[in-house]
């Protein structure tokens, strides 16, 4: 859930016009309720689960179609094809305290980045 946040805080330095109400989570790690809940509470957001598994497929059948010219537009192309699953709202108390644990999670990251650069 940390390494989701170090994330996150890149695409918002990345597009600090976006909107990131909502985070859209597929796949094993999207199984688990708990998991699900602590990622909404970290990263200060909702977390949505899908019902729709092979969104990459989708979306890259959709970008390759458009690079041929088969499709005019990606985002219309597969807008109704994912079926949302379950809500997971972010708990602004619990973000509060993860906000802390996740700037220490940084700076442990940034720490051993040095020992994990250098050559055997």
């Amino acid at each position: 859930a940390y390494e989701y946040h170090y994330y996150l805080r890149i695409l918002k330095q990345l597009y600090p016009h976006a909107s990131f109400a909502r985070c859209l989570t597929i796949g094993g790690g999207a199984q688990g309720e708990l998991f699900n809940q602590i990622k909404a509470d970290v990263l200060g957001i909702d977390v949505q689960t899908l019902k729709t598994e092979d969104t990459a497929l989708l979306g890259t059948a959709a970008i390759a179609g458009a690079s041929i010219g088969l499709v005019e537009d990606c985002q219309a192309k597969i807008a109704g094809k994912t079926v949302e699953s379950r809500l997971y709202l972010c708990d602004t108390a619990r973000h509060e305290i993860y906000a802390g644990i996740a700037q220490r999670y940084l700076k442990a990251v940034a720490a051993f980045s040095d020992f994990f650069q250098e050559k055997q």
